[in-house]
């Protein structure tokens, strides 16, 4: 199964993330004598290209020497542009952001391009100097620094002195940067930030910062966590950019981050017979000695796998299960709401619905009890609901089958709302007779075998009627093959 959603990723950042430094002859030199290394240029060895290599995409590497978050801004909704909506959607982001204070982003008609600006200040906020190149790599520089020294460094030393203020430019730049990123949040992209110098003074999505070894960029990875500098990795070197090997292992570890974050999510939602292997409960509780896991856990002397368990091994998926022994359908999809913000577009959901006579009702502490079972003796609700009543109410659901008509109502509520994502539901009850209301709900669930072993086959009649562990694990085969089928 091919989990992955997108064929092109996309990076963004400076010199840090372009390969600054790796393009100097002198260091190529020495990698290649010390350590038998040779490249053509940086952007064969920089961390991008292992994750295209690693996840066999298309790489568009904007990273670029001296390159800010302007920059990056202007050029990534350029490429959103460009290739349209459904094609960004397919495209991974990697971004490493550096402060917005010290790199301009200007348009120069003399050259018909942008410029790559670097400004510094005084201590007291002050101008103190201006520095602007198409780019600083001599593999990817067209004009020589002494191009740009003299009119066109006085003029932006002129208008930075006069007409910008920093910090209301950052501000500004941080609005926009968190613009960008809304952006691709409602629009369902993934991607995934750092920031190498300063930090956004905007809310972000922390669960899109990259986490390597507890640090998001490579710089800080290459400062702060290894020795992995140019300076650290070759000798008589003082440059600070990240090394061939600091490239490389950031890139080895930057992949198993993201491929946690990517994986998709098993969520289950369900009743006993989608329920966890083992009780959420020890045997201090007072439905532990009566559950059914338990009872089949002493007769098997372990515990068997459920097909949740099953299929999120067997494919690689993260699992959340959030079924419920005895509970009904209405707490079913509620469990759904209560969930549904954390579920990812390439996450994968099984609804496993249950009999339609079941219900809640709020007991006397202002809580929803699923009534499932005929009750007899002791009322638990207000007191003038009767053991008479409950039942009633059951055996009204239960004989009447437009009840159905709302289980399929709240099927198209989910299909509709996440319709992006694989979506399987089904049952594991007999339906009794067949009329419009049944036969709807059957169009949505998917296809099972007319039997699968349960307990009570399994233990000559001696207990319940769940699935065995043979019955799970033809059911988990099953749901794997209509994944691999869809997905």
């Amino acid at each position: 199964m091919n989990l992955k959603r997108f064929d092109t990723i996309y990076v963004h950042g400076c010199s840090h993330t372009a390969g600054g430094g790796l393009y100097e002859l002198d260091a190529k030199t020495k990698y290649k004598e010390i350590h038998g290394l040779e490249w053509e240029t940086e952007r064969d060895v920089n961390f991008p290209s292992y994750l295209k290599k690693h996840f066999n995409c298309e790489l568009v590497d904007m990273s670029i020497c001296g390159s800010g978050a302007p920059r990056l801004i202007r050029e990534t909704f350029d490429y959103i542009h460009k290739i349209g909506i459904e094609n960004v959607k397919k495209t991974l982001f990697i971004f490493q952001i550096n402060t917005p204070v010290h790199r301009l982003d200007y348009y120069c008609n003399e050259i018909n391009n942008h410029l790559i600006v670097n400004v510094q200040y005084n201590n007291d906020g002050s101008f103190k100097y201006v520095n602007a190149v198409d780019s600083h790599s001599p593999n990817e520089k067209k004009y020589g620094y002494d191009y740009f020294k003299e009119k066109i460094n006085k003029d932006l030393e002129y208008q930075i002195s006069n007409y910008h203020e920093p910090f209301l430019y950052l501000q500004k730049i941080h609005n926009e940067l968190s613009g960008l990123f809304s952006y691709l949040e409602l629009n369902n992209i993934e991607y995934f930030f750092g920031f190498d110098t300063g930090n956004n003074i905007r809310p972000v999505n922390e669960d899109r910062r990259i986490n390597v070894d507890g640090v998001d960029t490579i710089n800080k990875f290459t400062n702060d966590v290894i020795k992995g500098r140019l300076s650290d990795e070759i000798p008589n070197c003082n440059d600070g950019h990240p090394g061939y090997f600091g490239h490389k292992l950031f890139a080895e570890k930057l992949i198993t981050f993201l491929e946690e974050k990517l994986k998709p999510t098993l969520w289950v939602f369900g009743d006993s017979y989608s329920s966890k292997s083992t009780p959420d409960y020890g045997p201090e509780h007072s439905l532990y000695k009566n559950d059914f896991r338990v009872k089949y856990s002493n007769f098997k002397g372990y515990y068997p796998k459920h097909f949740p368990e099953l299929v999120s091994e067997e494919l690689g998926l993260k699992l959340v299960n959030v079924a419920q022994p005895s509970t009904s359908n209405d707490q079913i999809f509620h469990s759904f709401i209560d969930n549904m913000n954390k579920i990812k577009p390439n996450d994968i959901l099984f609804f496993g619905w249950t009999y339609v006579s079941r219900y809640n009702l709020a007991n006397k502490n202002n809580e929803f009890e699923n009534i499932s079972i005929p009750r007899e003796g002791e009322i638990t609700f207000e007191d003038n609901m009767s053991s008479n009543s409950l039942n009633e109410i059951l055996y009204n659901r239960g004989s009447h089958t437009i009840f159905y008509k709302w289980l399929s109502d709240y099927i198209k509520l989910i299909n509709k709302s996440f319709s992006k994502n694989l979506i399987l539901h089904s049952d594991f009850f007999e339906h009794g007779s067949s009329d419009k209301y049944i036969d709807e709900y059957k169009s949505f669930l998917i296809k099972r075998r007319p039997k699968y072993q349960t307990i009570y086959d399994e233990t000559n009649g001696e207990m319940d009627i769940h699935y065995s562990e043979k019955g799970h694990k033809d059911f988990s085969n099953d749901v794997i093959n209509v994944i691999n089928q869809k997905f």
